[in-house]
């Protein structure tokens, strides 16, 4: 397991802006370096660093009656650095991962809110393995999430 210990190294900068009194936009990019060890799996050196380089835009409304609306879109490129041919999973390889979601969120009394997120999420990637279909090296999904915050 020992590719999979991880040194991270993530930077993240955002600028937050009050658009008017009801209005935020928030947009934010970033890079994160992870470093894993080489270790040996099925007799193969395997190197499972990688980079991300992340872009984010939101716009978020407060809405009269105590509603809060916010939109997110982020589009994430996964780029593995292992140097290890033979490691063909990961050698060049390339994800790409963009998520649009909605959330909506009312406050219900002092001290408790309902929130209900929706999105879909894209997976994509370029994975060198001759044995996945094109479906297998990504997929596609719609999340859907229904809370209740209380607030001691």
């Amino acid at each position: 397991f020992g590719a999979r210990n991880q040194n991270a190294h993530e930077t993240l900068l955002a600028v937050d802006v009050a658009l008017t009194d009801w209005a935020r936009l928030r947009v934010a990019g970033g890079v994160d370096l992870v470093q894993t060890q080489t270790a040996t799996e099925l007799s193969v050196p395997v190197d499972r660093s990688f980079r991300h380089v992340l872009g984010q835009a939101g716009l978020s409304l407060n809405l009269p009656g105590g509603w809060t609306t916010a939109v997110l879109a982020e589009l994430r490129q996964r780029t593995y650095t292992t140097s290890v041919m033979a490691d063909s999973t990961h050698y060049s390889r390339v994800d790409t991962r963009l998520r649009l979601l909605v959330e909506v969120d009312k406050r219900v009394g002092g001290r408790a809110r309902l929130a209900a997120e929706g999105g879909w999420i894209d997976n994509a990637s370029n994975r060198a393995d001759p044995l996945l279909s094109d479906d297998e090296a990504g997929y596609e999904e719609a999340v859907a999430k229904l809370s209740l915050y209380f607030q001691l």
